[in-house]
């Protein structure tokens, strides 16, 4: 698993999501961004229940 910057994870959350929505599985986007399956998925799930607002970074 790759190593990030706390800054770095809006980025990523929205690089997942773009990816999902172009046909990626979320296999494949965990990876080729070097996270957990858990965490793309629950990025995935925020982002189906919030839209790009679930992304933000807080």
């Amino acid at each position: 698993m790759a190593t990030y910057k706390p800054s770095d994870y809006e980025l990523l959350r929205r690089r997942c999501a773009q990816l999902k929505d172009t046909g990626w599985k979320q296999t494949q986007i965990a990876t080729a961004l070097g996270l957990t399956e858990g965490w793309v998925s629950r990025t995935l799930k925020k982002y189906q229940q919030d839209g790009q607002a679930g992304l933000a970074w807080r």
